[in-house]
């Protein structure tokens, strides 16, 4: 299921937006699809490597 947002941002942080997706050959929905899919699930503890 997909749900529809509206997303407000000020033109010239809209046109950096398109003007990024668009070098990456991708829309601005999925750049900030892609985005949000590498965030970490809040439902998950945050496991670090002993490197850190």
């Amino acid at each position: 299921m997909q749900t529809e947002i509206v997303l407000s941002l000020n033109d010239e942080l809209l046109q950096k937006a398109q003007r990024w997706a668009e070098l990456q050959q991708l829309s601005v929905n999925e750049a900030i699809t892609n985005f949000i899919e590498q965030l970490p699930d809040p439902d998950k503890p945050l496991v670090l490597s002993p490197w850190t």
